[in-house]
């Protein structure tokens, strides 16, 4: 008997950017983050933190990925490997396989007594996701790390109400869950039993407040904390409780890699994937073989062209299997997203803790839900990929990005494990029709597209379309995809449906559901009507313009305003105008708080005073306001340029600088420090050691205190 199965994917596009994610709460903060002015890695990042609240048993921050980004300025790509990676203290006896010859999973891979590898405090590796996330908002995002992770703050904070599909991810995993205390008591009702939509007191919610404060930590003191800050020794400690020994050093040294991505270039059109341990290099070798046994056709693909996919996709994945390992043999769950802006800027993004809900260990001080990547290794000793201390897993993972012709024409990704790279449906690429702005695709949740501006334009009905068409809502064009029985059959679990596909009794719930998630922001809809624009400008008081004015005279300085000025050689006066700045004397008032993204600071120094070398994690800007000042950079303070009044010269981030008034009297100079959190200073280390020499050192809060 033959079956023919027809599967409609709305399409949704707009002039000002759109995002596609495995949520719509997450899909609609970065549609916000991109309606305010944000790039496509803000709202990434911002819908990546996002998914770490609503979907945690798809992917969060104690998990890792990797990542492609399309910077439109440059017509560049970069891509970014954030991983996770097995600590020092991995032992591979410690992962013994079970008697027997028993083989367990589609991979036939032996069982590990106790599914050590699988749940559990010793499948836990070291996360990379918030590293990842973090340096790629700083190389190539435009919001600071505070304002992206604040949406996903609010809602860890206000607790996410339960839907069907919380209830059947929790239901199907509570039987793991309940052996973990700290899980169980966020997941479960009366420690057995998922939390459904209709509770006697109203909507049931989840919610984890620890993992809530966590989160504010970590968007106040910024991204590196979690690896080398106080989160960094909460995780430490919460590790050992577990009964593991990471070290500091091993967590201070995780760092995400970024590098060029891997390239396949066929007819015009350039395929690119992370390099690397995932399944990035297996997508292109299946591009390869691909395209050089089989030209793409323009017209739909037949039973022949899938069968003849799926049989190159086997040898690949052989390939793999034999040359890098692959993953352990258990059904995971991951989340992906895309994101592209009205600039031309383009994000590929998977996430994930592994499977689902990871280890199902959640940290007791941090209220994080750890990864099981250690399922990744396989547990046979003397493989490419078997377990082992410091090693990078063999993942999945496949965000990949295409371009046409040197320009980026789609971004596309997947969920599902080991069916990623299959599940990327590659007929979208070899066949799919010419188009001339970027694209954003997932072959998860083609519903969950919002995007924040007007215009959002809809390609018309196609005349003599088939059934789905005729039947799609006005204004709602739905594309259709004809998959084969045959194809089913060849591929087998890599064609299985979605779950509420598989669900009768949700169907018509689903569908409503999906028309409610893709329907326009009340910003497209007032869009959309076309009305003339009208500005409302808000009305200030005086009262309230008085209390964002600084009158010098009443303005009190500090002596001591940073750790140096305890030295003679750098003693000075800060008046720390607008914004807390970087100031180390804890004692500070600001006049003028309510600011964003800079700090203004007013320095007063005798002949010859000035500032120790130091550097920030933002740029900052000095305009010598009288006199004559030396500015003073490099590592050991090697170069120096004289400034005079009103000069003024923006340093660049992370370079040690100073400065000296070298005139004859007292002089001013102004420092603008850029970004809204601008972190701690960091401080040459003689400059440390002499202030320690006489009586001071700073706190773990930054401030100055004595010994």
């Amino acid at each position: 008997m033959n079956q023919h199965w027809v599967l409609n994917k709305q399409v949704n596009t707009s002039r000002k950017g759109i995002v596609v994610a495995a949520s719509a709460r997450a899909a609609e903060i970065g549609a916000t983050v991109l309606a305010e002015g944000g790039n496509a890695v803000d709202a990434a990042v911002a819908a990546a933190c996002a998914l770490h609240v609503v979907e945690p048993w798809s992917s969060g921050l104690g998990g890792g990925g990797c990542m492609l980004v399309h910077q439109a300025s440059e017509n560049r790509c970069h891509a970014i490997d954030f991983s996770m990676k097995s600590a020092s203290d991995i032992d591979a006896r410690d992962y013994p396989l079970l008697p027997g010859k028993e083989r367990f999973g589609t991979f036939r891979w032996p069982r590990v007594e106790g599914g050590r590898n699988m749940s559990g405090p010793t499948s836990m590796l070291i996360p990379g996701a918030i590293d990842g996330l973090g340096q790629a908002l700083e190389r190539f995002g435009t919001w600071e790390w505070r304002r992206a992770l604040a949406p996903a703050v609010e809602l860890a904070e206000r607790g996410w109400p339960v839907n069907w599909y919380t209830t059947l991810a929790i239901g199907t995993e509570a039987r793991g869950l309940a052996r973990f205390p700290g899980t169980r008591d966020v997941f479960l009702r009366d420690g057995h039993y998922a939390p459904t939509v209709e509770e006697a007191d109203g909507v049931d919610a989840i919610r984890n407040p620890r993992d809530a404060a966590m989160l504010r930590r970590l968007a106040e003191r910024g991204y590196r904390d979690f690896y080398e800050g106080e989160i960094a020794r909460d995780l430490l400690a919460d590790v050992a409780a577990c009964g593991r020994t990471w070290t500091a050093a091993e967590l201070a040294a995780y760092r995400a890699r970024v590098a060029e991505p891997m390239a396949l270039d066929h007819a015009g059109v350039r395929l690119m994937v992370v390099p690397g341990l995932n399944g990035g290099p297996t997508a292109l070798r299946f591009f390869e073989r691909h395209l050089h046994d089989h030209a793409p056709g323009l017209g739909q693909p037949t039973p022949d062209d899938y069968l003849r996919i799926a049989s190159v996709m086997r040898d690949c994945w052989a390939e793999r299997y034999a040359s890098l390992g692959d993953t352990g043999p258990r059904d995971k769950c991951t989340t992906h997203l895309n994101v592209v802006d009205a600039q031309g800027n383009m994000v590929s993004l998977t996430n994930t803790l592994g499977a689902r809900f990871g280890s199902r260990v959640m940290l007791e001080r941090l209220g994080l839900l750890m990864n099981n990547g250690m399922f990744w290794f396989d547990p046979e000793p003397g493989k490419p990929n078997s377990i082992g201390p410091g090693k990078w897993p063999l993942t999945n993972a496949c965000p990949m990005m295409v371009a046409r012709d040197g320009q980026p024409w789609l971004a596309l990704g997947a969920s599902g494990g080991r069916h990623i790279p299959p599940r990327r449906d590659p007929v979208a690429v070899l066949h799919g029709p010419p188009r001339s702005e970027p694209r954003a695709g997932v072959q998860h949740a083609p519903d969950r597209c919002l995007g924040p501006g007007a215009g959002a334009l809809r390609p018309p009905p196609q005349p003599g379309g088939d059934r789905a068409h005729r039947r799609a809502p006005r204004g709602h064009p739905a594309r259709t995809h004809r998959v084969p029985h045959a194809l089913r059959r060849a591929l087998g679990r890599h064609a299985r449906r979605r779950p509420e596909q598989r669900h009768g009794v949700h169907r018509r719930a689903l569908q409503r559901g999906d028309q409610r998630r893709t329907a326009r922001t009340p910003l497209q809809r007032s869009n959309l009507k076309r009305k003339p624009a009208i500005m409302s400008h808000p009305i200030v008081t005086r009262e309230q313009m008085l209390k964002r004015v600084a009158f010098f005279n009443q303005l009190v300085p500090s002596t001591m305003p940073l750790i140096d000025a305890v030295l003679p050689e750098y003693q000075r006066e800060n008046y720390n105008i607008i914004g807390m700045g970087v100031c180390e004397d804890a004692s500070m008032e600001i006049p003028i708080t309510d600011v964003e993204n800079f700090h203004v600071t007013l320095v007063k120094a005798q002949p010859g005073k000035g500032s120790g070398l130091h550097l920030h994690q933002t740029v900052e800007v000095f305009i010598p306001l009288s006199g004559t000042w030396t500015l003073i950079w490099g590592d050991t303070g090697e170069h120096e340029m004289t400034l005079g009044q009103w000069d003024a010269v923006s340093v660049p981030p992370h370079i040690m600088r100073g400065f000296r008034n070298d005139g004859d009297q007292e002089a001013y100079i102004l420092a603008i420090l850029s970004g809204t959190d601008p972190g701690k200073v960091e401080w040459a280390k003689n400059v440390l050691d002499t202030a320690r020499q006489a009586g001071f050192e700073l706190d773990a809060q930054g401030h100055i205190t004595r010994t």
